[in-house]
């Protein structure tokens, strides 16, 4: 008999740490999506263009992690194509490094070890405008919450005011995201490879 109130006990424990990890997470983060200046500024994208599926893009992630491991600059991710339409094997997205246009010294060191890896570079604009969520990243699971809370809201939020905002950008800047889309020229924000 004790052993089964252990091992209930036990259990307990679990339930309870597996919900407080997932409110840690981001379970219940406060989503707003706004319309505002964008916090990127304009720069380089390093990237490596994909086409497949979404939900197989952390291996681009890891694969760029691995080559800039001691690299300072933040990580960004550019969706090109709604999965909602585009089948999985089909979507379209590059990952890669962004570095600010002050920093070009850096981009130099940092282009020659991805170009040898096979990545291309591309210049960014600095948008004029965009829908924004910021999303803190927490823990590893932080950021499949942030998939499943933060993409629906700015779909909802896209269709409420009737606004066309494309394609979506996933920004790392040390403890968050920043989730995006321009509002215009959007053509400025699209890798060759994805047009």
């Amino acid at each position: 008999m004790t052993f089964w109130i252990l091992f209930a006990i036990l259990l307990g424990l679990i339930a309870l740490l597996s919900l407080v990890y997932l409110v840690v997470s981001g379970l219940f983060f406060s989503i707003e999506v706004k319309t505002v200046k964008p916090p990127l500024a304009e720069g380089y994208f390093i990237y490596k263009f994909y086409k497949n599926s979404y939900k197989v893009c952390s291996t681009a992630f890891r694969e760029l992690n691995s080559i800039t491991q001691f690299s300072k600059f933040e990580k960004l991710a550019v969706y090109y194509d709604d999965p909602e339409i585009v089948k999985a094997g089909s979507q379209r997205y590059a990952v890669g490094c962004f570095i600010p246009k002050k920093n070009e010294e850096e981009l130099n060191k940092l282009s020659k070890i991805l170009e040898s890896n096979g990545y291309s570079f591309k210049y960014l604009n600095k948008a004029d405008e965009v829908v924004l969520v910021e999303f803190p990243i927490i823990t590893s699971l932080s950021i499949l919450i942030m998939v499943f809370r933060v993409y629906p809201k700015i779909a909802e939020y896209l269709k409420e005011r009737e606004l066309c905002a494309h394609p979506m950008f996933e920004f790392y800047n040390k403890d968050k995201v920043y989730v995006m889309a321009p509002t215009s020229n959007y053509e400025n924000f699209y890798v060759s490879e994805a047009k």
